[in-house]
């Protein structure tokens, strides 16, 4: 019910006011509708619904209490009259990444960065338990030759395994047994041909006392570096 107004009229007691019962009629009534008022407010209470977290505080006294929303990092509140816009950030403002061969700049907003790799490179995402990572694989095939000018940074082990299709091999020294051909000669026959001389047996013919002395008894010519003062003639061979 609205508040009812008291006609008090233009002048004191000139009839065109309420009269008295009338006055006061208006009077009770508004008492009556005040305390239903009042009795309305006393129970009124706040109760927050949903799941999520809760506004309403407290009531005290006549007064509804509610909490108060703060901005926190990254998070922007805007009134607009009879609401509040909440704005979250849109995420990184820019992500430079820097490689060997240029960079690249993710500008704000995007939070998309693919990573591929190259020739021989390939990569992949493993998850253990809570935590990822980005694995990069290097295959090992044909990685030599992709090397214009390869270098060793230590001994090569071969394994046992033998080295095909060579042009050409400089060496500052060799060491095992060197098998094959060179120039179309086996070298592994140099050496009997250097060291070992087989010039068969010697078939002496005794005549006389004097060649007789010289089959038997033994010359001493001496050494190469001191020979002795002997000269020998064995004829023709």
């Amino acid at each position: 019910m609205a508040i009812k107004k008291v006609n008090i009229g233009n002048l004191a007691n000139d009839g065109t006011g309420d009269d008295l019962r009338e006055a006061f009629i208006k009077v009770n009534d508004n008492f009556d509708e005040m305390q239903s008022l009042v009795n309305n407010a006393v129970t009124v209470e706040g109760a927050n619904v949903g799941l999520g977290k809760t506004v309403f505080k407290e009531k005290f006294g006549n007064t509804l209490q509610f909490k108060t929303l703060v901005q926190g990092s990254n998070i922007l509140l805007t009134e607009h009259g009879d609401s509040i816009t909440i704005t979250g950030d849109i995420g990184i403002e820019q992500l430079i990444i820097l490689t060997e061969a240029g960079s690249i700049i993710v500008p704000a907003g995007q939070q998309l960065l693919n990573v591929y790799g190259g020739q021989n490179i390939g990569t992949a995402v493993e998850v253990d338990g809570s935590d990822s990572y980005l694995k990069i694989n290097v295959k090992g095939q044909d990685l030599l030759s992709l090397d214009p000018n390869p270098h060793l940074g230590a001994d090569l082990i071969g394994n046992n395994n033998n080295i095909h299709d060579v042009n050409q091999i400089n060496a500052v020294s060799y060491t095992g047994n060197l098998q094959g051909t060179v120039y179309g000669i086996d070298v592994r026959n140099i050496n009997t041909a250097l060291i070992i001389f087989d010039f068969g047996g010697f078939i002496q013919t005794v005549a006389n006392i004097i060649d007789y002395v010289y089959a038997v008894v033994d010359v001493d010519f001496g050494s190469f570096i001191t020979p002795a003062a002997i000269e020998l003639d064995e004829g023709l061979i």
